[in-house]
């Protein structure tokens, strides 16, 4: 699936976007690279990220108490 929304354009434009967003990326994710979340959530105007030290790719759904404290 992630290769799939790589390689398609999206049929949207993520700026639309009007609600928050609030991403999260462990900082040893090793199939995503950072830049590529920053650079869509750049163009969203109410966007955050938060970076899980120590997190890999799926820490953001093994740490919810880190979920929780961001988002207070």
């Amino acid at each position: 699936m992630r290769d799939v929304l790589r390689s398609q354009p999206w049929d949207f434009d993520v700026a639309s976007i009007a609600g928050p967003v609030h991403a999260f990326h462990g900082d040893r994710d090793s199939l995503e690279r950072i830049e590529n979340i920053q650079r869509i959530l750049a163009r969203i105007d109410d966007a955050t990220l938060t970076v899980l030290a120590g997190g890999d790719h799926l820490a953001p759904l093994l740490d919810p108490d880190a979920i929780l404290a961001a988002t207070g």
